[in-house]
Parts: structure tokens; sequence; C-alpha cells
């Protein structure tokens, strides 16, 4: 007995040993990432691989409990969407293929572990040095040294985006845009909310002046790339300005500057006329506005509140279904400032009622059209496309009750698992009989979801994959005019190093640079930054997360494209910024009790 006792504890002290448990977690690590990534285990580079895992982990502390406890959840959460991610996309053209199963497979679990360890290291050295660290550095600066500021850093901006717009003169223009651009050409005699009218109408106005200076549609159109280009860079501008006057390090702020200035991303959004764009911009600034009311939230009054309300009509107005994110916002905002319950009613009250009156009564006095129901019936028809595309149940009735809308055969047929449009815009697709029975094809929906729910799960999940698995690679950005139409033509201004490094700067092969593009990275990094934010202070710290959190949410719920960059291009606006404040929140002090004679208030 004594032996077997001593052979315990002797095994007991093996696995407290730091070199034995090192071993034990590189292994995992190891394994995991030859499987994820496909490489060869016999190869030379794994060798070294396995090596530096091992370095790593021996270096690593994971005595701090709260850290590794916060840190495995988020390592858990990070591990169990690249699995479930990379299930669903080996599983994507293949009717045969069961996600299910797939997910479950044994080596998935050793995968599983593996990265759960490997986001764990990681995690134990990131989270205390964000959670703890101190950027600040107070400086003083007058009034005028600020504006001169601002000038510099929109100047740096405009200079790094320069070679986007040499390079696809006059701007960037796919099909939506040339949609709308045909509105104004039109002089709105045919007018339709599918593109936001407030968008229409800001295109409009540099188009037209330049329009009537240079007698040339293609000029015109510069006209509003330049235009767009400039509000832009001033809205970054500003941002880096707010984050300097909040005493932030300095040296960071001229990192963001040059972040905004050289990032592809920016670069080539900034000349491409689309709605998202400015929704973006509109959005950073909605985001900062909070972030001030947030942080005086003890003296809030009316007047605080109207940049707040002009900032709410105005994202309202550019982007159809920011609507809905702006009620999660409303409830959210209710339940923080609780004590000024009043005001945000009131608020929310005038700027919902505005956005209705105007969308309902104004809107149809001007014979303005409404957006297509296809537009938020995406989800529901990829789901009803993969049950038909995978064999899945339709009874009879069923079918009668589909063939109006569209055959059980056509959905099999144009089923595409990573975009809508090849149903909702095709002819045999009939929206008006949905318009006309709504109720009835809704019921059915939920039907046909209750007879085929694996087959649902993963409909929705395939079409939702680019929001939340980072290892998608889809078409992000448009160059030049698409189709040489309505008199805008193509004039890029030929600079070959210019024009190569515009080119190389979207190209995935690019390391580091092609992270910029993942959707799913960009959202990991978000409820990180909100974590971070939440650990520094309190959960009600994540109350400038919410507006991007809601756009976030509004794809998973209606996403017609399961990777579309453009969709989501505010969550990479607003990413800086609340990187930032996320690093820079501080505890909040306890309010002073003062003794009264009729006892203790605050």
């Amino acid at each position: 007995m004594k032996q077997i006792k001593r052979g315990i504890d002797e095994g007991k002290n093996l696995l407290k040993n730091k070199e034995v448990y090192s071993i034990f977690m590189a292994f995992f690590s190891y394994v995991a990432l030859g499987k994820f990534l496909g490489i060869a285990y016999y190869q030379v580079v794994m060798l070294l691989l396995f090596a530096l895992l091992f370095l790593l982990f021996r270096k690593t502390e994971y005595g701090n409990k709260k850290y590794r406890r916060d840190g495995l959840i988020l390592s858990s959460l990070f591990s169990f969407l690249l699995i479930l991610g990379k299930t669903i996309f080996i599983g994507f053209n293949n009717p045969k293929v069961s996600f299910i199963e797939g997910l479950f497979q044994f080596q998935n679990i050793f995968v599983f572990i593996g990265f759960v360890f490997l986001f764990l290291c990681l995690m134990m050295h990131v989270l205390p040095f964000l959670v703890e660290v101190n950027i600040k550095e107070k400086h003083k600066m007058n009034q005028k040294s600020i504006k001169k500021l601002f000038w510099i850093f929109l100047f740096v901006i405009l200079l790094g985006w320069l070679p986007y717009l040499l390079s696809f003169y006059p701007g960037n223009l796919s099909s939506d845009s040339l949609g709308e651009l045909q509105m104004i050409m039109d002089g709105f005699t045919h007018v339709s909310d599918h593109h936001p009218i407030l968008h229409v109408l800001f295109m409009a106005i540099p188009y037209h002046v330049g329009n009537f200076i240079f007698h040339s549609k293609t000029a015109a159109v510069a006209c509003i790339s330049i235009v767009q280009m400039s509000m832009m860079a001033s809205i970054f501008s500003y941002t880096a300005i707010f984050l300097y006057k909040r005493i932030t390090e300095k040296k960071l702020i001229y990192a963001l500057v040059l972040f905004f200035a050289l990032c592809p991303v920016f670069g080539y959004y900034s000349i491409t006329m689309w709605k998202d764009v400015l929704f973006g911009g509109i959005l950073l600034l909605l985001t900062i506005q909070m972030i001030v009311l947030f942080e005086n939230k003890e003296t809030l009054t009316i007047k605080k509140l109207l940049p707040f309300v002009f900032l709410s009509i105005i994202t309202l107005f550019f982007r159809n279904n920011a609507i809905y994110m702006y009620f999660i916002l409303a409830i959210v905002s209710l339940i923080i400032f609780k004590k000024e319950w009043k005001k945000f009613l009131l608020v929310f009250v005038l700027v919902i009622g505005f956005y209705y009156g105007v969308k309902g009564p104004v809107f149809k006095s001007l014979h303005i059209q409404k957006s297509a129901s296809a537009e938020y019936l995406a989800i529901p028809l990829q789901q009803m496309g993969r049950m038909a595309y995978k064999e899945g149940t339709f009874t009879e009735e069923d079918k009668k009750l589909l063939e109006p809308l569209i055959s059980v055969e056509d959905l099999k047929k144009l089923y595409d698992p990573v975009i809508v449009d090849a149903i909702k815009f095709n002819k045999v697709y009939h929206g008006d009989v949905f318009d006309e029975n709504k109720g009835a094809y809704l019921k059915l929906w939920a039907k046909l979801v209750v007879q085929n729910p694996v087959v649902a799960v993963e409909a929705y999940l395939t079409s939702t994959l680019g929001y939340w698995y980072p290892n998608i690679e889809y078409w992000s950005v448009q160059k030049g005019v698409v189709d040489e139409s309505y008199g805008v033509k193509n004039a890029a201004i030929e600079i070959p190093v210019l024009s190569k490094y515009v080119n190389d700067a979207e190209k995935r092969t690019l390391p580091l640079v092609s992270m910029q593009w993942s959707i799913g990275l960009g959202v990991w990094l978000l409820f990180f930054f909100a974590y971070v934010a939440c650990k520094r202070g309190t959960v009600k710290n994540i109350y400038p997360f919410v507006p991007v959190f809601g756009i976030w949410l509004t794809m998973l719920i209606a996403a017609p494209v399961y990777a579309e960059f453009r969709y989501m291009f505010a969550l990479f606006t607003v990413l800086p910024l609340l990187g930032i404040y996320a690093v820079t929140v501080e505890k909040e002090k306890p309010q002073i009790k003062k003794k009264t004679k009729k006892g203790v208030r605050a």
C-alpha cells in the first residue's frame, strides 16, 4: 500500500512539473495546428513548431485564477467556433455531408483541446497586460494647437488614400452604386428605398455640382469620391483628436492616424460609392457620442443629448436595417441610464417616431417605393433552399403551398450556400405572392424548420458563416466602374508603383495585411475588447459597443450573403476606437457619503 501511495504521490508531483505539462500542452497544440492547417507532421517545420510551442508554454504563468478562468472561457469559445466553422465550410457544397457527424469526430476533440491550450497560453500573457496597463499621459494643448493637429491628421489620411483615387479614378462603382446613380440622373422620377434616400441625396449634391462645372459625368462621379474621402478622413481625424483630448498616450494616437491612412480597407472604401461607407463613419461618430454620454451620465441634460439625437436620426436614415440595432440600443440605454430614463425615453420616442413618420406617410406621399420583402427573408429562403438541396422533408401539402412562391425543384436548382441572390432575383421567385400571404408562408417556413431541424440549423450556420468564422475569403472590394454605362468611364491615372501598391494591398496572400479583410476576426476582437472594458470597469462599460453589436446581430438575423465585408464595414471603423477605449476605462470612484443631522446621504 505504501508503494502504491508513493507511486500516486510521485505521479501527482510529475503532473505538477512545469516541463511535463508544457510538453503535454505543446503536443496537443501541435496536433491541433497540424490537423487544422493540413500540414504533414513529418515536415521539419513542424518539429520547429513543436519546440516553439514548448518554449511558449514553459514561459507562461498560470497562477492567476481570475485570468485563468476568464481565459479558459474565451479560449473554449474561440476554439469551438474554429472547429464548428471549419466543419460547416468543409460540407458547404456536399448534400450528403452532415455537419453534426463531422463536428463530433474524434480528431476534432483533439483539435479543440489543443486550441484551448494555445489560446489560453496567449490569453495569460495578453489579458493581464490589457486589463492593468496604463497608457494615459497628461498633456495640455490649447484650442489653436488642437485645430492645427486636426488638419495635420486630415492631410496625412487623405495623402494615404490618394493612390486609390488615382488608380481607380473616378471611383469604385458596383451595380448597386449605379442603381443609386441612375436615380440621380433620372431626376428622382423612379425612387425606391432599396437604397437609403438620404445617401442618394448626399451623392446628388456633389454630382450635380461637378457635372455643372466640368460637363462630364465621369468628373461628376469623381466629385462624389472626393467629397466622401474628405468626410471620412475628417471623421477619422476627429476620432484621433477625441482620443488625444482624453489624454491617451500620444504615440498611440499617431499610430492610429497612420493606421487609418495606410490600412487598405479604408483606402479602398473611401472612394467606393456605397451607403455602407458613410454609414460606417456616422456609426463611429455615434459611438463617440455614446462614450461622452456614458462618462458624463451624472450631469446629463436635454441639451447634451441633442448631438446624440441628431446622429441617431442620420444613422437610421443611412441604413435600412439600422432601426433594429436602434431598438437594442434604446433598451440598453434605458437600463444603464435608469436615473435619467425619462429623458432617454423622450429621445427614443422622438427619434423612432420621426423615423417611422418619414418612412411611412412622407415616403408614401412622395411615391417612394418600399424595398422588396426578399431583403429580409434571406435566411428563411436559404434554409428552405438547403432543405430542397439536401432532399429534406416536404409533404405534398407543403409543395402545393410553396408552388406559387417558388417550386421545390427550383429551390434545389437555384440554391447557393454563399448568397441568396440566385433565388430572390430569379424570375421564378414571386415576391409579390409572399407579400400578399405573409402569415401563411411564415407559418410554412416554421413548419419546415420543425420537420428539418438539423438542415435548418446547418443552413443558418452556413448563411452566416463569415460573420463569426475568421477563415473565410470572399469578394470584399470593387475596383473601378463595374459597367461603363450612364456615361461614366474608368479613367485611372496610371502610375506603375502606385498601381502595384494598391492592387497588392487587396491580395489575401500578404502576411498580416490579409487579416484586415476577415469579418470573423473583427468580431472576435470586438468581443475581446468588450471583455477588457468590463474587466477594467464594470459591465456597464460595454455601452459604446452596443451599436456595432446591434449591426452584427442584424446580419446574423438577415444576412443575404454569407460574408459580405461592406455590410460590416462599420465594425472596422469603430474597432480602433473601441480597442483604445477598452484599455483606458477606469474604475468608477465610489460616491463620498456626507453625514447630516438626520443620517447619512450621498
